[in-house]
């Protein structure tokens, strides 16, 4: 993959300075053309209860999952770093978060990934 790669940072110091690198995979703001903002008008909102229209947890998680199965198609470790945000996005940090837990919750419910905060 060329997003990670072993740094040699110095001749003189040998493997010790040896330093596993990369680069966040995508483009857009935080890294992620593939992420999302919930406080885009365009962009609906995680609906987890399936008594009301809307319901589109599903749908979700699928995008999620294929969001992360597309990008460890580009990495060499099991493990993915997600950026998000620019300059004054996610602005209505409740929002936004309880979208973000929701969409956690049912992502690492169904179990084929695991994702949380770092």
């Amino acid at each position: 993959s060329r997003l990670e790669w072993v740094w040699q940072a110095s001749q003189s110091l040998g493997s010790s300075a040896r330093v596993f690198a990369g680069q966040l995979f995508g483009t857009g703001g935080g890294g992620y053309g593939s992420w999302v903002d919930f406080d885009d008008l365009f962009e609906e909102q995680v609906q987890d209860d399936p008594h009301r229209h809307g319901y589109n947890v599903d749908k979700w998680v699928d995008r999620i999952i294929g969001y992360a199965k597309s990008q460890a198609a580009h990495t060499k470790t099991d493990h993915q770093m997600w950026a998000v945000g620019n300059d004054f996005q996610y602005q209505n940090a409740v929002h936004y978060y309880h979208n973000l837990d929701k969409l956690i919750h049912h992502v690492n419910k169904n179990g084929t990934i695991n994702i949380f905060y770092s």
